[in-house]
Order: C-alpha cells, then sequence, then structure tokens
C-alpha cells in the first residue's frame, strides 16, 4: 500500500513540474518574435512563374530574318525514320518454367521504371542472384 502511494506522489509531483516547466517556457518566450512567416510555403503561382521564365528579349524569341540553313544530305543516311527504320524479326513465344535457369557467365540487364533504376544504389537484387548462383559470375547492369 505504501508503494502504491508512493508511486503516486512520485508520478503526481513529476506532471506537476512538467506543466510548470512548460508554463515557464511559454512565458519566457513571450516577447521573442515568431518564425512563423519562415515555415510558411511561399510558392508563387503558376502563371507567375511561367510569365517569369518567359523572355521576350533572348535568343529563343527572336527572329534573325535569315532562312533556315539548308539540309545537308550526307548527314540524311545516318537518320533513323519510322519508314525506313529497321524491325526486329518475329519470333514464336517461348513457354518459360520457374525458377529460370540461368547460364554461367551470364550479363543480365535489367529494364524497367525508376523503382528498379534506383535499386541499383543498394544492390539488394544483384546480391540475391549472386547468392542463388554463387559460381556463376555474372554481370548485372
Amino acid at each position: 500500500m505504501r508503494k502504491r502511494r508512493y508511486h503516486f506522489v512520485v508520478g503526481l509531483l513529476a506532471t506537476v513540474g512538467l506543466l510548470a516547466g512548460s508554463v515557464c517556457l511559454l512565458l519566457s518566450s513571450a516577447g521573442q518574435p515568431s518564425f512563423a512567416w519562415a515555415q510558411q510555403n511561399q510558392v508563387k503561382p503558376k502563371g507567375a512563374q511561367k510569365k517569369q521564365n518567359q523572355n521576350k528579349q533572348d535568343g529563343k524569341n527572336k527572329t534573325t530574318g535569315k532562312p533556315d540553313p539548308a539540309e545537308d544530305p550526307v548527314y540524311r543516311q545516318f537518320g533513323i525514320y519510322e519508314n525506313t527504320a529497321p524491325r526486329a524479326a518475329r519470333t514464336a513465344p517461348v513457354k518459360t518454367s520457374l525458377p529460370l535457369e540461368i547460364p554461367a557467365a551470364s550479363r543480365i540487364a535489367l529494364v524497367g521504371n525508376t523503382l528498379l533504376e534506383r535499386s541499383r544504389f543498394f544492390g539488394h537484387f544483384e546480391t540475391l542472384l549472386q547468392q542463388r548462383f554463387p559460381g556463376h559470375n555474372l554481370v548485372v547492369r
């Protein structure tokens, strides 16, 4: 019974002490300037940002009065155009079974979105591959 009363009194004193400390802190900072203005998000409206970036006097928006230069036919051979671009040959689909069999000394390229691209900074997937195939000398890019 005594222990229970002791713990109650100690808890009550701690609570009162915390409240008194909070009140003192609030009173001491009453005359100080507020920094709430620094926390406000000062984002410009979209129209203002676009108008700011649009400079009528820059080289992009100024016309020179000269005609566009003629295209050099020598460079046309290096262009890849939709009508004449080489197409990959069609292949028949192949049935796959899991788990995939990866031959030794394979080069593995991961193709995907930003999530997969950022995973290269951590090496988790590559580590799992190397642990699964320890003697294969796999190259992952």
